[in-house]
């Protein structure tokens, strides 16, 4: 019973992530002008309240897409129709099967070692992680291979190069978390960001060691959550440019900029096509997201303070089941608000940084994210063995 309240809560998430995502693509696309007041909304003559179109509503646009999804397709000679829907169909099922990895909260109940609230936990979910990843991105090289357009298949060939050039690296910046936490458990390195953490633990180990107790008691005072966006902050940076390459999709139409790109995917598209398209494409930035969230942020734990601590005083009146259900909708709800952060300062980013060209990103990853990578996990090691050897303190 508990699993399947699990999936229709982990169905409800995604679905709500996903709305929210396209709402901020919207947002950065169609931004409000206040310098220039003759494209504000006119208002009303009574009351003054903005008058908006009718293209402003979320459920007009809704079906107005589902209205132009169902119209006539377009049959497109010498494109391989098999090949391409089996490609969607891969790339779908592996990020959707990389998204039922992701803890999207704590365990049930007030018991640390109950069930995890994941749908699919894994011993080696990390490893999966990768696979699916890959997986969906191999699976967007067989769409470019379908399309019977030769600036697709130029793309298609960009975005092999691209993938190859990232398969080593991903596995590179994922390997620390895997170190820090000693667990290759998704859940396991999301338990490992509860808590505190001290960034002097090092330092008050050492003077601990010489004699010195007050001070290193001082330092060992834990001031930020033990999220790894403050232990590992380079392995953060890494992961978000690293993973987004993976998962970036060449559509031909940019939704944050509105233009069209020549050397890319679905020219001869027809509206049921870009639509699915364009799903695929938001569930893979939502994927981008919700991983940066569980293995970064917490996943949905609050800082310095549990869920269950919160509701512990409703355990006496209520008994267990009801507060539980309670903290667990406080975790997920703070999942939801992390991971829509996460897509709206990524759209930001993503809105005002240059467009580079293909042959720019790999001289990029090859000569800047591998080695940085490679040094970052030496790094996490060295830390690892000297706070191993000090006394045990958190990396």
């Amino acid at each position: 019973m508990l699993g399947v309240g699990l999936a229709f809560a982990w169905f409800a998430l995604i679905s709500l992530v996903l709305v929210g995502a396209a709402a901020i693509e919207r947002r950065q696309r169609v931004p409000p002008s206040t310098d220039r007041p003759e494209f504000a909304p006119p208002r009303a003559l009574w009351g003054g309240e903005a008058v908006h179109p009718p293209s402003r509503s979320m459920l007009a646009r809704a079906l107005a897409s589902g209205a132009r999804s169902v119209r006539a397709r377009t049959r497109v000679a010498e494109r391989s129709r098999g090949l391409r829907i089996a490609a969607r169909c891969v790339a779908g099922i592996a990020l959707a099967s990389a998204l039922a990895l992701i803890p999207f909260a704590g365990a049930f109940g007030a018991d640390p070692a109950g069930t995890p609230l994941v749908v699919v936990d894994l011993q080696h979910g990390l490893v999966a992680l990768v696979f699916f990843v890959l997986l969906a991105a191999m699976a967007q090289v067989a769409v470019g291979l379908a399309e019977a357009n030769f600036f697709a298949r130029l793309a298609c060939v960009r975005l092999a190069g691209r993938v190859l050039a990232l398969a080593g690296v991903l596995a590179l910046v994922l390997a620390p978390l895997a170190v820090a936490s000693d667990s290759l458990r998704l859940q396991g390195i999301v338990e490992d960001q509860a808590g505190g953490f001290a960034p002097a633990a090092l330092v008050a180990a050492l003077l601990r060691d010489a004699g010195l107790p007050a001070l290193g008691a001082f330092a060992d005072e834990p001031i930020w959550p033990a999220w790894h966006l403050f232990r590992q902050p380079l392995t953060a940076l890494l992961f978000l440019p690293v993973l987004g390459l993976l998962l970036r999709r060449p559509l031909a139409l940019d939704p944050l900029g509105s233009g069209v790109r020549l050397s890319a995917f679905g020219h001869d598209d027809d509206p049921g096509e870009l639509y699915w398209a364009r799903m695929e494409e938001r569930l893979a930035s939502v994927l981008l997201a919700a991983l940066f969230v569980a293995l970064f942020l917490g996943a949905g734990a609050l800082p310095f303070v549990s869920a269950a601590r919160i509701v512990a005083p409703l355990v006496p009146f209520y008994g267990e089941g009801l507060p539980a259900l309670l903290g667990a909708a406080i975790e997920m709800a703070s999942f939801l608000a992390k991971t829509l952060g996460v897509l709206f300062v990524v759209a930001r980013v993503s809105r005002s940084m240059p467009a580079l060209r293909d042959d720019q990103w790999i001289r990029l990853v090859t000569r800047r994210f591998l080695p940085l990578a490679a040094s970052n996990l030496l790094l996490v090691f060295a830390a690892r063995l000297l706070l191993g050897a000090a006394g045990g303190a958190r990396t």
